[in-house]
């Protein structure tokens, strides 16, 4: 099954102390929340729900300096139902979160994350896929106060990015189906030059493979069913995924 995209959910620019989004989600899911600053040096401190769950940080950049624009990827399988994510900052700059709901997903394939000086066109991150089944999240953060607007290379489909009324916060897309063993990334262009952060991630898909399997009772035992049939000349034997 390949991993998709199941529900998102993405909050206003906050300059307090945390930002919120209101996302409800049952206990047995994988989220992945993508979440930006204005400022590069000022770093998201954790991410918690009402829930109690668990939040892990899979990558960020810059890891120091102030060149760039701060992104960080954090994922969460949860235990417990939640309706509400809340990511705390150092810092005043703008933040903006926003959570994506993975289905049919198996872990986490690879990671990766830099950031870029100035450029309306700069280098892309990019991860290696290990299998040609994964679903892959890119995202951008190229703004400072002013409003900014992203361009994604062929093969991406753009997600409802987070926005606020000072500047329009971090852009995302995703591919499924990359090629394995294969470097991928979005290449971003911008509107405006402008330092920026990137991060990307690879998803494994499930690896369970839809079937049935067919079988008899001879009145003690169950056994398995054989199930042939004839081409005009020869009685040939039939494979049979499923049945219950």
């Amino acid at each position: 099954m390949t991993a998709s995209i199941s529900g998102s959910a993405v909050s206003a620019r906050s300059a307090s102390t945390s930002a919120s989004v209101a996302y409800t989600a049952s206990a047995g899911r994988f989220l992945v929340l993508l979440a930006s600053r204005e400022s590069a040096n000022q770093y998201y401190t954790a991410v918690t729900d009402d829930g109690g769950n668990t939040w892990v940080n899979q990558t960020a950049a810059p890891t120091s300096g102030t060149a760039g624009r701060r992104v960080e990827i954090w994922t969460c399988t949860t235990t417990s139902s939640l309706t509400t994510i809340t990511a705390t900052f150092s810092g005043t700059s703008g933040a903006f979160i926003g959570v994506y709901d993975i289905a049919g997903q198996n872990g986490v394939d690879s990671v990766g994350s830099d950031f870029r000086t100035n450029s309306a066109a700069p280098t892309p991150v990019t991860v290696t896929p290990a299998e040609s089944t994964d679903l892959v999240i890119g995202m951008v953060m190229g703004n400072g106060s002013g409003t900014q607007t992203y361009t994604v290379s062929s093969g991406w489909t753009m997600l409802t990015p987070a926005t606020g009324s000072v500047s329009g916060g971090y852009a995302a897309a995703y591919m499924v189906n990359p090629p394995a063993g294969a470097a991928v990334g979005p290449t971003w262009t911008f509107s405006t030059s402008a330092g920026s952060g990137m991060a990307v991630i690879a998803l494994k898909s499930s690896s369970v493979t839809p079937g049935f399997t067919v079988s008899i009772w001879d009145g003690t035992n169950e056994q398995p069913a054989s199930i042939s049939f004839w081409d005009g000349t020869n009685e040939v034997s039939a494979s049979v995924d499923s049945i219950t």
